[in-house]
């Protein structure tokens, strides 16, 4: 399904200007990434037929994995009325293929990110694997990190996995905890680059709060270990909250008015990827 859910243009307007007004201070960029994707040129005179690679294959596209939940994943607006569904669940009558939600991974930033990167790199074609599951944790993303990431020896990771953690997950340092792992694990295993993404804001539900860990500690949390673990960083928690400061409507950016940015969310996002990889 397409997504319906259009963000007020002069919201989504003051909300890139602010993602480019934050990009004034020196960042971790992704340099060899940025290296493959200027090396990588199709052109047939550039290849030799005639040369063995040292694994055999030939050389490959640039390849790209994003690790995350349902906002990688392509999850927008509630598929009818959201009171309903809530209401339908909690009598166990959803059913197992129930449309809740409405698809559209055309309209996510990963691919509008791989647009960009189309746009600015013309001589290379770039892959990429969506690995965002709906409602998945990161303990979840640490579990198939093997399966959805390593085993592809991606040129770049891209995380995003801070919205869902329940209180049964445990406090923000179990978060810290997992998340050292994952970025750990991919580099010790990989030669990627990392993306450590800080999530969109949401709107809490009545009787939802996290008691043990908020959605400002596990961004605060991403960027210690962004900084720490010298990988880098794409700061989309700290151009919503301006955005939000600034007397603008979170509800306005999101479709499903709890957590899913509108495409123009999404936008924001892959121009705050993009502009890691502007020089």
């Amino acid at each position: 399904m397409k997504t319906q859910i259009e963000s007020r243009s002069e919201n989504f307007e003051a909300m890139m200007q602010i993602a480019e007004q934050c990009f004034g201070q020196p960042v971790r960029r992704p340099g060899k990434f940025v290296e493959c994707m200027k090396k990588n040129r199709g052109q047939i005179v550039q290849y030799d037929y005639y040369e063995t690679p040292e694994d055999g294959m030939p050389r490959r596209n640039p390849l790209i994995v994003a690790l995350g939940d349902s906002v990688t994943a392509g999850h927008f607006e509630f598929n009818g009325s959201k009171n309903e569904l809530f209401e339908k669940h909690r009598k166990g009558l959803l059913g197992e293929f129930d449309a809740v939600e409405v698809t559209d991974v055309r309209e996510c930033y990963l691919e509008k990110f791989r647009e960009m990167l189309i746009e600015k790199y013309e001589m290379t074609s770039v892959s990429v694997v969506n690995a965002g599951i709906s409602g998945d944790t990161l303990i979840g993303m640490k579990r198939r990190l093997h399966r959805d990431v390593i085993c592809h020896q991606p040129d770049l990771v891209i995380i995003n996995g801070a919205l869902n953690w329940p209180p049964e997950c445990g406090g923000t340092e179990v978060y810290e905890n997992v998340l050292r792992e994952i970025v750990r694990k991919i580099k010790l295993e990989t030669e990627a680059d990392i993306i450590l993404m800080t999530p969109n804001d949401e709107v809490q539900m009545q009787n939802a709060v996290n008691v043990v860990s908020s959605l400002e500690s596990r961004a605060l949390t991403i960027r210690k270990i962004a900084d720490e673990e010298k990988v880098c960083l794409a700061d989309v928690y700290r151009v919503w909250k301006i955005y939000e400061k600034r007397g603008y409507p979170a509800e306005d950016m999101l479709a499903n008015g709890l957590n899913h940015p509108t495409k123009q969310g999404h936008e924001i996002c892959a121009e705050i990827l993009m502009q890691l990889l502007r020089e």
